[in-house]
């Protein structure tokens, strides 16, 4: 994870300049080598850290192939869609991907009252703290389309050229990173008072 943040730095420049296509097939063989390393090991990372974590947490054998497989899926995910979707603008796919996030918002809600609920009182706080940080993380979903769709017509090129979006759409583009960053906070925060809270429990 933190090697693709830091070969970031090194090839933003010469992205920006020449783009990704030009990048990966004019320049150095390496290239598109950093560039694929660029886009899909990060995601990789992320899958091998929560099968450290699993390991760590004497996890199943089971369960960590669970989450290796799930790692590698998300990689190879990125490469299923491109082939089977393609790279042409689809308002039907994003459009019933939106619905469907606000149906499982909806159902999440449900679902965590219930649980919410049958919690002992120290561990209410701890799934305050992860509901708000699933909260962050359906605005910061919303926020995202204002980017891509309207008004910020980021899959519309020449609409934005046309009309000069961009001042929204990079402001719309922090916005959904402030809601990211508050979402992982409250996560985090939830899951460390969960573990603090559940010992506490668990001695009484």
């Amino acid at each position: 994870m933190i090697s693709t943040v830091v070969l970031g730095e090194f090839i933003q420049d010469s992205v920006k300049t020449l783009g990704m296509k030009v990048y990966m097939e004019a320049g150095p063989a390496e290239n598109k080598f950093f560039m694929l390393f660029f886009a899909f090991g990060f995601p990789l990372g992320v899958g091998l850290v929560m099968v450290a974590s699993i390991m760590s947490g004497l996890g199943s054998k089971s369960t960590v192939r669970w989450f290796l497989a799930a790692a590698i899926t998300g990689v190879l995910l990125t490469f299923l869609i491109h082939g089977l979707l393609g790279p042409s603008h689809s308002p039907l796919y994003f459009g019933a991907g939106g619905v469907i996030i606000m149906v499982l918002i909806i159902m999440y809600a449900w679902y965590w009252s219930a649980y919410r609920a049958g919690l002992d009182d120290k561990l209410h706080r701890a799934s305050d703290f992860q509901a708000m940080g699933y909260l962050s993380f359906a605005l910061a979903a919303w926020n995202l389309c204002g980017v891509g769709s309207i008004p910020g017509m980021a899959m519309y090129p020449e609409k934005m050229l046309a009309f000069e979006p961009r001042f929204f759409a990079v402001a719309q583009l922090k916005v959904v990173m402030a809601f990211f960053v508050l979402g992982w906070l409250f996560t985090v925060i939830g899951v460390k008072q969960f573990v603090s809270a559940s010992k506490t429990v668990i001695h009484e």
